[in-house]
C-alpha cells in the first residue's frame, strides 16, 4: 500500500471535522486513502486516537456509526502530547514547506559545513541502528535503493531527487574512510 506525503493543506484547512482515517492520515502528514489497504502506520495512528476517545481525550462528533473528531478536540490532544500535526497548525505549514526544501538541498556548496556535517552524521547515525554498523559495505547506488525501498514500505517519501540520497550516502562512505 503506498501513502503519498501531503504537501497542500489548502481544502483541509477549511474543514472542522475530519473523520477518524482522514485524522490518522493526516496526523502522519499523509494523503488520505479512501480504499480499503491502509498502511500499518494509519491503522496504528486511528487505534490510538480510538484510545484517547476511550480515555475521553476525545469525542466523537457523528452522530452516526462513523467516528468523526473536531479540528479543535484534535489541536487540544496534540498539545498534550507534545505534537504539532500540520493539518492542525497552519502557522507550521508554511515553515514545513521551507524546510524540506533545506532538507533536499543539504549537499549543496551553500549549506554551512558544520550543518552539513551535522546532517550527514546524524543520517549515518540512523542507517547504523536500521541496517548495523557495516551498512557502508557494498555499493552506495545499491544500499540507496535498498534505503529508497524500505522508506517507500514505511509511507515515508523519498526526496523527488534521488541522487541526492546517492551523493549523501557515498560522502558517508568517503567520511568513513
Amino acid at each position: 500500500m503506498e501513502a503519498n506525503r501531503i504537501t497542500d493543506f489548502t481544502h483541509w484547512n477549511l474543514r472542522d471535522n475530519f473523520n477518524d482515517y482522514e485524522s490518522a492520515y493526516l496526523w502522519l502528514g499523509l494523503e488520505p486513502n479512501y480504499n480499503n489497504d491502509h498502511p500499518s502506520a494509519v491503522t496504528g495512528m486511528r487505534l490510538t486516537l480510538a484510545e484517547a476517545q476511550r480515555r475521553g481525550e476525545l469525542t466523537n462528533q457523528s452522530r452516526i456509526p462513523l467516528t468523526s473528531y473536531s479540528r479543535q478536540d484534535l489541536k487540544q490532544y496534540a498539545e498534550r502530547h507534545n505534537q504539532r500535526p500540520l493539518f492542525l497548525f497552519l502557522d507550521d505549514q508554511h515553515s514545513s514547506a521551507s524546510d524540506s526544501v533545506n532538507i533536499v538541498s543539504c549537499g549543496n556548496e551553500d549549506t554551512p559545513p558544520r550543518a552539513k556535517s551535522t546532517l550527514l552524521k546524524m543520517l549515518d547515525a540512523a542507517l547504523s541502528q536500521q541496517y548495523g554498523q557495516d551498512w557502508l559495505d557494498g555499493d552506495v547506488e545499491t544500499l540507496a535503493y535498498k534505503w529508497m525501498k524500505d522508506l517507500e514500505l514505511e509511507g515515508i517519501p523519498i526526496p523527488a531527487e534521488k541522487r541526492a540520497m546517492n551523493k549523501w550516502l557515498a560522502e558517508i562512505k568517503a567520511r568513513r574512510k
